[in-house]
Protein backbone atom coordinates (compact mmCIF):
# COMPACT_ATOMS: atom_id res chain seq x y z
CA UNK A 1 0.00 0.00 0.00
CA UNK A 2 1.25 3.46 -0.88
CA UNK A 3 0.37 6.15 1.64
CA UNK A 4 -0.23 9.56 0.07
CA UNK A 5 2.10 12.37 1.09
CA UNK A 6 0.47 15.56 2.41
CA UNK A 7 0.07 18.38 -0.13
CA UNK A 8 2.77 21.06 -0.09
CA UNK A 9 0.25 23.57 1.27
CA UNK A 10 -1.02 21.22 3.99
CA UNK A 11 -0.99 23.78 6.80
CA UNK A 12 -3.01 26.31 4.80
CA UNK A 13 -5.30 23.54 3.52
CA UNK A 14 -6.12 22.37 7.04
CA UNK A 15 -6.74 25.98 8.12
CA UNK A 16 -9.18 26.40 5.22
CA UNK A 17 -10.97 23.19 6.21
CA UNK A 18 -11.25 24.29 9.85
CA UNK A 19 -12.65 27.66 8.77
CA UNK A 20 -15.84 25.97 7.56
CA UNK A 21 -16.54 24.64 11.09
CA UNK A 22 -18.04 21.53 9.55
CA UNK A 23 -16.01 18.64 11.00
CA UNK A 24 -17.93 16.42 13.44
CA UNK A 25 -21.23 18.17 12.77
CA UNK A 26 -24.58 16.43 12.40
CA UNK A 27 -25.85 15.18 9.03
CA UNK A 28 -27.54 17.82 6.88
CA UNK A 29 -30.17 17.21 4.24
CA UNK A 30 -28.50 19.47 1.67
CA UNK A 31 -25.36 17.31 1.62
CA UNK A 32 -27.28 14.03 1.83
CA UNK A 33 -29.24 15.06 -1.27
CA UNK A 34 -25.98 15.58 -3.18
CA UNK A 35 -24.53 12.18 -2.25
CA UNK A 36 -27.85 10.49 -3.10
CA UNK A 37 -27.83 12.07 -6.57
CA UNK A 38 -24.17 11.12 -7.07
CA UNK A 39 -24.86 7.46 -6.22
CA UNK A 40 -27.85 7.33 -8.58
CA UNK A 41 -26.09 9.06 -11.47
CA UNK A 42 -23.03 6.82 -11.21
CA UNK A 43 -24.97 3.67 -10.31
CA UNK A 44 -22.93 2.87 -7.20
CA UNK A 45 -24.03 1.56 -3.80
CA UNK A 46 -21.83 4.03 -1.91
CA UNK A 47 -21.35 7.80 -2.18
CA UNK A 48 -19.54 10.04 0.29
CA UNK A 49 -18.68 13.64 1.05
CA UNK A 50 -15.24 12.94 2.47
CA UNK A 51 -13.13 15.60 4.20
CA UNK A 52 -9.42 15.04 4.81
CA UNK A 53 -8.43 16.10 8.31
CA UNK A 54 -4.90 15.95 9.77
CA UNK A 55 -5.00 12.21 10.53
CA UNK A 56 -8.39 10.98 9.33
CA UNK A 57 -10.98 11.23 6.62
CA UNK A 58 -14.36 12.22 8.01
CA UNK A 59 -17.65 11.82 6.17
CA UNK A 60 -20.02 14.77 6.23
CA UNK A 61 -22.52 12.74 4.23
CA UNK A 62 -22.64 9.07 3.37
CA UNK A 63 -24.89 6.76 1.38
CA UNK A 64 -24.45 3.00 1.76
CA UNK A 65 -21.74 3.18 4.45
CA UNK A 66 -22.07 2.91 8.22
CA UNK A 67 -18.65 4.26 9.24
CA UNK A 68 -18.30 7.99 9.94
CA UNK A 69 -14.52 8.15 9.45
CA UNK A 70 -11.39 6.13 8.65
CA UNK A 71 -7.65 6.71 9.17
CA UNK A 72 -6.25 9.17 6.63
CA UNK A 73 -3.43 6.83 5.60
CA UNK A 74 -6.00 4.40 4.12
CA UNK A 75 -8.06 7.08 2.36
CA UNK A 76 -8.30 7.05 -1.44
CA UNK A 77 -9.29 10.70 -1.06
CA UNK A 78 -5.82 11.50 0.34
CA UNK A 79 -4.51 10.68 -3.13
CA UNK A 80 -7.32 12.54 -4.91
CA UNK A 81 -6.58 15.89 -3.24
CA UNK A 82 -3.01 15.84 -4.59
CA UNK A 83 -4.43 16.72 -8.02
CA UNK A 84 -7.31 19.06 -7.18
CA UNK A 85 -7.93 20.00 -10.79
CA UNK A 86 -9.13 16.59 -11.95
CA UNK A 87 -10.96 13.52 -10.62
CA UNK A 88 -9.24 10.36 -9.41
CA UNK A 89 -10.66 7.18 -10.98
CA UNK A 90 -9.62 3.68 -9.85
CA UNK A 91 -11.44 1.02 -11.88
CA UNK A 92 -10.03 -1.98 -9.98
CA UNK A 93 -8.20 -1.28 -6.73
CA UNK A 94 -6.97 -4.90 -6.52
CA UNK A 95 -4.85 -4.26 -9.62
CA UNK A 96 -3.58 -0.83 -8.51
CA UNK A 97 -0.23 -0.97 -6.63
CA UNK A 98 -1.29 2.03 -4.52
CA UNK A 99 -4.33 0.25 -3.09
CA UNK A 100 -4.24 -3.52 -3.70
CA UNK A 101 -3.34 -4.33 -0.09
CA UNK A 102 -5.23 -1.42 1.50
CA UNK A 103 -7.38 -2.63 4.45
CA UNK A 104 -10.36 -0.79 2.93
CA UNK A 105 -9.91 -2.95 -0.19
CA UNK A 106 -9.12 -6.29 1.41
CA UNK A 107 -11.73 -5.84 4.12
CA UNK A 108 -14.88 -3.89 4.86
CA UNK A 109 -16.19 -1.86 3.00
CA UNK A 110 -14.39 -3.71 0.16
CA UNK A 111 -13.56 -0.72 -2.05
CA UNK A 112 -12.86 -1.99 -5.56
CA UNK A 113 -14.08 0.83 -7.80
CA UNK A 114 -13.51 4.45 -6.76
CA UNK A 115 -14.17 7.79 -8.47
CA UNK A 116 -13.51 10.96 -6.48
CA UNK A 117 -14.09 14.57 -7.55
CA UNK A 118 -11.99 16.96 -5.42
CA UNK A 119 -13.81 19.53 -3.29
CA UNK A 120 -11.79 22.69 -3.90
CA UNK A 121 -12.47 25.90 -1.98
CA UNK A 122 -12.76 29.23 -3.84
CA UNK A 123 -9.16 30.04 -2.84
CA UNK A 124 -7.89 26.77 -4.34
CA UNK A 125 -7.59 24.61 -1.22
CA UNK A 126 -8.51 20.89 -1.66
CA UNK A 127 -10.74 19.95 1.26
CA UNK A 128 -11.70 16.39 0.33
CA UNK A 129 -13.82 14.72 -2.33
CA UNK A 130 -17.31 13.84 -3.40
CA UNK A 131 -16.70 10.18 -4.24
CA UNK A 132 -18.62 7.13 -5.40
CA UNK A 133 -17.59 3.54 -4.56
CA UNK A 134 -18.50 0.07 -5.79
CA UNK A 135 -17.54 -3.40 -4.58
CA UNK A 136 -16.83 -4.64 -8.11
CA UNK A 137 -14.46 -3.52 -10.87
CA UNK A 138 -16.08 -1.14 -13.34
CA UNK A 139 -15.56 1.91 -15.53
CA UNK A 140 -17.31 5.29 -15.45
CA UNK A 141 -18.44 7.09 -18.58
CA UNK A 142 -17.44 10.67 -19.36
CA UNK A 143 -20.92 12.09 -18.83
CA UNK A 144 -21.25 10.56 -15.34
CA UNK A 145 -17.78 11.81 -14.44
CA UNK A 146 -18.68 15.36 -15.56
CA UNK A 147 -21.85 15.18 -13.48
CA UNK A 148 -19.82 14.04 -10.47
CA UNK A 149 -17.51 17.05 -10.93
CA UNK A 150 -20.54 19.37 -11.14
CA UNK A 151 -21.97 17.88 -7.96
CA UNK A 152 -18.60 18.41 -6.26
CA UNK A 153 -18.70 22.10 -7.17
CA UNK A 154 -22.27 22.28 -5.84
CA UNK A 155 -21.04 20.68 -2.60
CA UNK A 156 -18.40 23.39 -2.19
CA UNK A 157 -21.04 26.05 -2.83
CA UNK A 158 -23.07 24.45 -0.07
CA UNK A 159 -20.01 24.67 2.20
CA UNK A 160 -19.78 28.38 1.39
CA UNK A 161 -23.48 28.93 2.00
CA UNK A 162 -23.25 27.11 5.31
CA UNK A 163 -20.22 29.19 6.29
CA UNK A 164 -22.05 32.39 5.39
CA UNK A 165 -25.01 31.33 7.53
CA UNK A 166 -22.67 30.68 10.46
CA UNK A 167 -21.00 34.06 9.96
CA UNK A 168 -24.39 35.76 9.80
CA UNK A 169 -25.48 33.96 12.94
CA UNK A 170 -22.36 35.18 14.74
CA UNK A 171 -22.93 38.71 13.47
CA UNK A 172 -26.56 38.51 14.55
CA UNK A 173 -25.56 37.32 18.02
CA UNK A 174 -22.96 40.08 18.30
CA UNK A 175 -25.50 42.66 17.18
CA UNK A 176 -28.03 41.32 19.68
CA UNK A 177 -25.46 41.56 22.46
CA UNK A 178 -24.45 45.06 21.35
CA UNK A 179 -28.11 46.08 21.16
CA UNK A 180 -28.69 44.76 24.66
CA UNK A 181 -25.72 46.77 25.91
CA UNK A 182 -27.02 49.85 24.11
CA UNK A 183 -30.45 49.38 25.64
CA UNK A 184 -28.88 49.16 29.09
CA UNK A 185 -26.82 52.25 28.34
CA UNK A 186 -29.90 54.09 27.07
CA UNK A 187 -31.78 53.14 30.23
CA UNK A 188 -28.93 54.54 32.29
CA UNK A 189 -28.93 57.75 30.25
CA UNK A 190 -32.72 58.09 30.55
CA UNK A 191 -32.53 57.62 34.30
CA UNK A 192 -29.75 60.20 34.40
CA UNK A 193 -31.90 62.65 32.40
CA UNK A 194 -34.79 62.15 34.79
CA UNK A 195 -32.65 62.49 37.91
CA UNK A 196 -30.81 65.53 36.58
CA UNK A 197 -34.04 67.20 35.50
CA UNK A 198 -35.77 66.65 38.83
CA UNK A 199 -32.70 67.76 40.77
CA UNK A 200 -32.50 70.98 38.73
CA UNK A 201 -36.18 71.78 38.59
CA UNK A 202 -36.88 72.42 42.28
CA UNK A 203 -33.97 74.79 43.04
CA UNK A 204 -34.48 76.50 39.68
CA UNK A 205 -38.11 77.22 40.54
CA UNK A 206 -37.07 78.69 43.89
CA UNK A 207 -34.41 80.91 42.30
CA UNK A 208 -36.84 82.10 39.64
CA UNK A 209 -39.54 82.96 42.18
CA UNK A 210 -37.08 84.89 44.35
CA UNK A 211 -35.89 86.88 41.34
CA UNK A 212 -39.49 87.56 40.29
CA UNK A 213 -40.35 88.88 43.75
CA UNK A 214 -37.36 91.20 43.64
CA UNK A 215 -38.11 92.21 40.03
CA UNK A 216 -41.70 93.13 40.99
CA UNK A 217 -40.43 95.26 43.90
CA UNK A 218 -42.01 93.05 46.55
CA UNK A 219 -38.71 92.72 48.42
CA UNK A 220 -37.91 96.41 48.36
CA UNK A 221 -37.18 99.17 45.90
CA UNK A 222 -34.89 98.31 42.97
CA UNK A 223 -33.18 100.80 40.70
CA UNK A 224 -33.35 100.51 36.87
CA UNK A 225 -29.97 98.76 36.59
CA UNK A 226 -30.94 96.20 39.22
CA UNK A 227 -34.30 95.69 37.56
CA UNK A 228 -32.63 95.04 34.19
CA UNK A 229 -30.28 92.48 35.75
CA UNK A 230 -33.15 90.77 37.55
CA UNK A 231 -35.15 90.68 34.31
CA UNK A 232 -32.23 89.03 32.55
CA UNK A 233 -31.99 86.53 35.39
CA UNK A 234 -35.68 85.67 35.18
CA UNK A 235 -35.45 85.20 31.39
CA UNK A 236 -32.47 82.88 31.75
CA UNK A 237 -34.24 80.92 34.49
CA UNK A 238 -37.17 80.48 32.12
CA UNK A 239 -34.84 79.36 29.33
CA UNK A 240 -33.12 76.87 31.63
CA UNK A 241 -36.52 75.63 32.83
CA UNK A 242 -37.51 74.93 29.22
CA UNK A 243 -34.31 72.93 28.73
CA UNK A 244 -35.03 70.95 31.90
CA UNK A 245 -38.58 70.27 30.71
CA UNK A 246 -37.23 69.16 27.33
CA UNK A 247 -34.93 66.71 29.12
CA UNK A 248 -37.86 65.34 31.12
CA UNK A 249 -39.99 65.03 27.99
CA UNK A 250 -37.18 63.25 26.15
CA UNK A 251 -36.77 60.78 29.01
CA UNK A 252 -40.53 60.12 29.01
CA UNK A 253 -40.63 59.71 25.23
CA UNK A 254 -37.75 57.25 25.16
CA UNK A 255 -39.15 55.22 28.04
CA UNK A 256 -42.66 55.20 26.49
CA UNK A 257 -44.04 57.06 29.52
CA UNK A 258 -45.06 60.18 27.63
CA UNK A 259 -48.84 60.44 27.92
CA UNK A 260 -51.25 62.67 26.04
CA UNK A 261 -54.49 63.90 27.60
CA UNK A 262 -56.71 64.31 24.55
CA UNK A 263 -59.92 66.26 24.66
CA UNK A 264 -62.02 68.07 22.05
CA UNK A 265 -60.59 71.58 21.73
CA UNK A 266 -61.56 74.36 19.28
CA UNK A 267 -58.69 74.89 16.85
CA UNK A 268 -59.08 78.68 16.84
CA UNK A 269 -59.06 78.76 20.64
CA UNK A 270 -55.97 76.59 20.72
CA UNK A 271 -54.28 79.01 18.31
CA UNK A 272 -55.18 81.96 20.56
CA UNK A 273 -53.77 80.17 23.61
CA UNK A 274 -50.56 79.42 21.76
CA UNK A 275 -49.84 83.02 20.73
CA UNK A 276 -51.12 84.70 23.91
CA UNK A 277 -48.39 86.73 25.58
CA UNK A 278 -45.74 85.91 22.99
CA UNK A 279 -46.16 89.18 21.10
CA UNK A 280 -44.14 90.97 23.79
CA UNK A 281 -41.29 88.46 23.52
CA UNK A 282 -41.28 88.66 19.72
CA UNK A 283 -41.40 92.46 19.67
CA UNK A 284 -38.63 92.66 22.28
CA UNK A 285 -36.46 90.80 19.76
CA UNK A 286 -37.18 93.55 17.21
CA UNK A 287 -39.52 91.40 15.14
CA UNK A 288 -43.03 91.84 13.78
CA UNK A 289 -45.57 89.30 15.05
CA UNK A 290 -48.48 88.28 12.79
CA UNK A 291 -51.22 85.81 13.72
CA UNK A 292 -53.68 84.35 11.24
CA UNK A 293 -56.52 82.01 12.16
CA UNK A 294 -59.97 81.21 10.80
CA UNK A 295 -62.50 81.37 13.64
CA UNK A 296 -64.66 78.78 11.86
CA UNK A 297 -62.04 76.07 12.17
CA UNK A 298 -63.33 72.72 13.49
CA UNK A 299 -62.48 71.22 16.86
CA UNK A 300 -59.54 68.87 17.36
CA UNK A 301 -59.07 65.82 19.54
CA UNK A 302 -55.78 66.89 21.07
CA UNK A 303 -53.75 67.49 24.19
CA UNK A 304 -54.07 71.27 24.23
CA UNK A 305 -51.07 71.93 26.49
CA UNK A 306 -48.79 69.75 24.37
CA UNK A 307 -49.87 71.33 21.08
CA UNK A 308 -49.31 74.78 22.60
CA UNK A 309 -45.87 73.55 23.68
CA UNK A 310 -45.07 72.60 20.07
CA UNK A 311 -46.15 76.01 18.74
CA UNK A 312 -44.17 77.79 21.47
CA UNK A 313 -41.07 75.77 20.56
CA UNK A 314 -41.48 76.70 16.90
CA UNK A 315 -41.98 80.40 17.69
CA UNK A 316 -38.93 80.53 19.97
CA UNK A 317 -36.93 78.73 17.31
CA UNK A 318 -38.04 81.34 14.76
CA UNK A 319 -37.04 84.19 17.11
CA UNK A 320 -33.61 82.64 17.52
CA UNK A 321 -32.88 82.54 13.78
CA UNK A 322 -34.60 85.71 12.56
CA UNK A 323 -32.64 88.99 12.64
CA UNK A 324 -34.25 92.22 13.92
CA UNK A 325 -36.69 93.73 11.44
CA UNK A 326 -38.01 90.35 10.33
CA UNK A 327 -41.48 88.89 10.67
CA UNK A 328 -42.86 85.80 12.41
CA UNK A 329 -46.27 84.55 11.32
CA UNK A 330 -48.30 81.98 13.25
CA UNK A 331 -51.21 80.56 11.30
CA UNK A 332 -54.04 78.06 11.62
CA UNK A 333 -56.13 77.04 8.63
CA UNK A 334 -58.03 74.10 7.23
CA UNK A 335 -55.78 71.28 6.13
CA UNK A 336 -55.22 70.06 2.58
CA UNK A 337 -58.37 67.91 2.76
CA UNK A 338 -60.33 71.11 3.65
CA UNK A 339 -62.69 69.54 6.18
CA UNK A 340 -61.07 66.80 8.21
CA UNK A 341 -57.92 68.48 9.50
CA UNK A 342 -56.35 71.74 10.66
CA UNK A 343 -52.88 72.88 9.62
CA UNK A 344 -50.79 74.94 12.05
CA UNK A 345 -47.77 76.82 10.77
CA UNK A 346 -45.00 79.07 12.04
CA UNK A 347 -43.15 81.09 9.39
CA UNK A 348 -40.23 83.45 9.67
CA UNK A 349 -38.16 85.67 7.40
CA UNK A 350 -34.89 84.51 8.92
CA UNK A 351 -31.75 83.18 7.32
CA UNK A 352 -33.29 79.84 6.34
CA UNK A 353 -31.99 76.31 6.72
CA UNK A 354 -29.54 74.60 4.33
CA UNK A 355 -31.17 71.77 2.38
CA UNK A 356 -28.88 69.11 3.88
CA UNK A 357 -29.87 70.21 7.42
CA UNK A 358 -33.63 70.22 6.93
CA UNK A 359 -34.11 66.63 8.12
CA UNK A 360 -31.29 66.63 10.66
CA UNK A 361 -32.73 69.55 12.63
CA UNK A 362 -35.33 67.16 14.08
CA UNK A 363 -32.64 64.82 15.40
CA UNK A 364 -32.08 64.63 19.12
CA UNK A 365 -29.42 67.09 20.37
CA UNK A 366 -28.81 68.46 16.86
CA UNK A 367 -27.77 72.10 16.55
CA UNK A 368 -26.93 73.99 13.38
CA UNK A 369 -23.22 74.41 12.82
CA UNK A 370 -22.98 78.17 13.10
CA UNK A 371 -20.37 80.46 14.61
CA UNK A 372 -23.07 82.81 15.88
CA UNK A 373 -23.18 81.94 19.58
CA UNK A 374 -26.52 83.69 19.97
CA UNK A 375 -28.16 80.92 17.99
CA UNK A 376 -26.62 78.09 19.96
CA UNK A 377 -29.01 78.26 22.88
CA UNK A 378 -30.68 75.25 24.45
CA UNK A 379 -29.86 71.57 24.16
CA UNK A 380 -31.08 70.89 20.65
CA UNK A 381 -34.11 69.01 21.95
CA UNK A 382 -37.01 71.37 21.20
CA UNK A 383 -37.65 70.36 17.58
CA UNK A 384 -37.08 66.68 18.34
CA UNK A 385 -39.58 66.70 21.21
CA UNK A 386 -42.04 68.76 19.12
CA UNK A 387 -41.92 66.28 16.26
CA UNK A 388 -42.55 63.36 18.63
CA UNK A 389 -45.52 65.15 20.22
CA UNK A 390 -47.03 65.75 16.77
CA UNK A 391 -46.44 62.12 15.81
CA UNK A 392 -48.20 60.96 18.96
CA UNK A 393 -51.17 62.98 17.72
CA UNK A 394 -51.00 61.11 14.40
CA UNK A 395 -49.44 64.00 12.48
CA UNK A 396 -46.04 64.92 11.08
CA UNK A 397 -43.96 68.05 11.64
CA UNK A 398 -42.22 69.25 8.48
CA UNK A 399 -40.22 72.23 7.30
CA UNK A 400 -39.86 74.17 4.07
CA UNK A 401 -36.98 76.59 3.89
CA UNK A 402 -34.97 78.70 1.47
CA UNK A 403 -31.61 80.04 2.58
CA UNK A 404 -31.69 83.80 2.93
CA UNK A 405 -35.50 83.96 2.75
CA UNK A 406 -36.84 82.10 5.79
CA UNK A 407 -38.52 78.93 6.96
CA UNK A 408 -42.02 77.55 7.52
CA UNK A 409 -42.73 74.75 9.97
CA UNK A 410 -46.14 73.13 9.70
CA UNK A 411 -48.09 70.21 11.08
CA UNK A 412 -51.62 68.93 10.57
CA UNK A 413 -54.01 67.51 13.18
CA UNK A 414 -57.23 65.63 12.52
CA UNK A 415 -60.53 67.35 13.23
CA UNK A 416 -63.22 65.77 15.39
CA UNK A 417 -67.00 65.96 15.27
CA UNK A 418 -67.71 67.20 18.81
CA UNK A 419 -71.41 66.33 18.67
CA UNK A 420 -70.66 62.78 17.54
CA UNK A 421 -67.95 62.49 20.19
CA UNK A 422 -70.31 63.63 22.96
CA UNK A 423 -73.01 61.25 21.70
CA UNK A 424 -70.55 58.33 21.81
CA UNK A 425 -69.54 59.22 25.35
CA UNK A 426 -73.18 59.41 26.42
CA UNK A 427 -73.89 56.01 24.88
CA UNK A 428 -70.90 54.51 26.67
CA UNK A 429 -72.10 56.04 29.94
CA UNK A 430 -75.56 54.53 29.47
CA UNK A 431 -74.02 51.15 28.75
CA UNK A 432 -71.94 51.36 31.91
CA UNK A 433 -75.06 52.10 33.97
Amino acid sequence: MMEANPPSNEEARLAALKSYEILDTDPEEAFDDLTTVAARVCGTPIALVSLIDADRQWFKSRVGLGATETPRKYAFCSHAILQPGKPLVVEDAKLDPRFHDNPLVTGDPNVIFYAGAPLVSPDGMPLGTLCVIDNEPRAIDEESLETLMSLARATVRQFELRKTCIDLRVVSQNLAAANENLEKRNDEIRRFYQTLSHELKTPLTVVRECMSLAFDGLLGTVNPDQRELLGTGVENCDRLARSVNDLLDLARLESCKFKLVRKPVPAAGLHRSAVAGLDTIVERAGLKFVTEADESLPALMADKDRVVQVIHNLIRNAIKFTPPGGTITVGARRGPDDHDSVEFSVSDTGRGIPANDQERIFDRLYQCEEDDCATRQGLGLGLHVSREIVRLHGGELSVESVEGEGSTFRFTLRAVDVAAHDHSRNELSKGAV
